[in-house]
């Protein structure tokens, strides 16, 4: 469609990307029950990398307020959904490139924990990949609010020579940001690199509008 990955005027997630040679996964729905709905899911897993996929989602959907990270687990609307729970300890090594992640209700990319004590992942790049068209974000981390809490969920989270545009958000979330190009939260030692995020959030109507946000303190409630 008009601003994807076969728009002429859209830009390539990365150089060494060939279009072409996408692998797609077209997703129809985001309603299931758990851990359903997405394009990919990587739950408690470590040392992958994904390469060359093209995940098209069913779109934004407006009639719901985003949950968090949990909201991952029961209504689904990831392109690639990074997960755990922290049952299986800290989670290492997962690599994302040349990957887009298009039209989902949620995020492009999504880095999740559900633990109470802050186990999530660590190690994780996403490179020459493309976010947009996407609900919340375009790129997210987060993880179990807690006032507490003086440790991160994540650690090592690296964007490089990757896009995030034209996600424009969910009309229906009033209560928090919705539309981010970027978004990290709940994660100590993140980096952002040769990358861009511009015409996010056309369609947000929450007070604070933005193309990156990169939070290092524990998620915040409005952040």
């Amino acid at each position: 469609g008009p601003g994807g990955p076969g728009d002429p005027g859209a830009p390539a997630p990365g150089a060494s990307c060939d279009q072409d040679a996408l692998a797609t996964i077209h997703q129809t729905s985001t309603q299931g029950g758990e851990l359903t709905g997405h394009g990919v899911v990587l739950h408690s897993a470590q040392h992958v990398t994904l390469r060359h996929l093209n995940l098209v989602g069913p779109g934004v959907q407006n009639d719901r307020q985003d949950g968090g990270a949990e909201e991952c687990l029961t209504h689904g609307g990831c392109g690639l959904l990074v997960f755990t729970d922290g049952s299986h300890g800290r989670r290492y090594g997962i690599e994302a490139r040349c990957v887009v992640a298009e039209g989902w209700d949620r995020a492009g990319f999504q880095v999740a924990s559900t633990s109470p004590a802050k186990i999530g992942y660590s190690d994780v790049l996403f490179e020459d990949c493309a976010a947009l068209g996407n609900g919340l974000a375009g790129f997210s981390s987060d993880g179990q609010f807690s006032e507490s809490a003086t440790s991160y969920a994540h650690a090592e989270i690296r964007i490089a020579r990757s896009v995030a545009y034209r996600n424009p958000g969910r009309s229906s979330d009033t209560t928090r940001h919705s539309g981010s190009g970027i978004i990290l939260s709940d994660v100590d030692g993140a980096a952002v690199r040769d990358s861009r995020a511009y015409e996010n959030g056309s369609a947000s109507n929450w007070a604070t509008r933005c193309s990156t946000r990169a939070l290092t303190r524990p998620r915040s409630r409005t952040g």
